[in-house]
């Protein structure tokens, strides 16, 4: 392919030959710039350990990343396994719910959660509950990575 040398043709223009490997879509960017961009979107991955626990009215589904603190994890487990904290904390009994966290600032510091704890229920279906318990965490989140949801209760029909 001949390099096109109009003065009309600006640098991103993707009929201008490359110096460096490009791919598809990518405008005459190098790959490495757009792989690269596309894990800083992505963010870094987090290992996390999910499990399910089956209570007679709903279901529980508790994902904890690596990163929550041994306190952090032992509370959630207590959450999901008890169907009466649950039902306490969630208002569980009725539609879904879900719980969000900044991994960063956990469930419980020095015996208080931090604003960024979200606990929400009593919501019409999973996506509802996750999407509003993350909007709630992001905006209290003072610091480190992104919310996460660790735990949904979905009950059972």
């Amino acid at each position: 392919m001949m390099p096109i040398t109009s003065p009309t043709v600006g640098l991103s223009d993707p009929r201008r030959e490359a110096p460096y490997p490009t791919w598809g879509p990518t405008w005459g960017r190098p790959l490495w710039a757009v792989l690269g961009g596309a894990m800083v979107l992505a963010g870094p991955a987090v290992a996390e350990q999910v499990q399910t626990f089956q209570h007679s009215n709903a279901e529980v589904r508790l994902a904890m990343p690596d990163a929550l603190s041994g306190e952090d994890r032992a509370l959630l487990e207590v959450i999901a396994a008890s169907p009466e904290v649950l039902a306490t904390m969630l208002d569980a009994a009725e539609g879904h719910a879900a719980i969000a966290l900044a991994p960063a600032e956990g469930m419980i510091r020095d015996g208080v959660p931090p604003a960024s704890a979200t606990a929400l229920g009593g919501l019409p279906d999973a996506n509802t509950a996750r999407r509003e318990a993350l909007r709630m965490c992001e905006s209290a989140r003072s610091r480190g990575p992104a919310c996460v949801v660790v735990l949904e209760v979905a009950p059972r029909r």
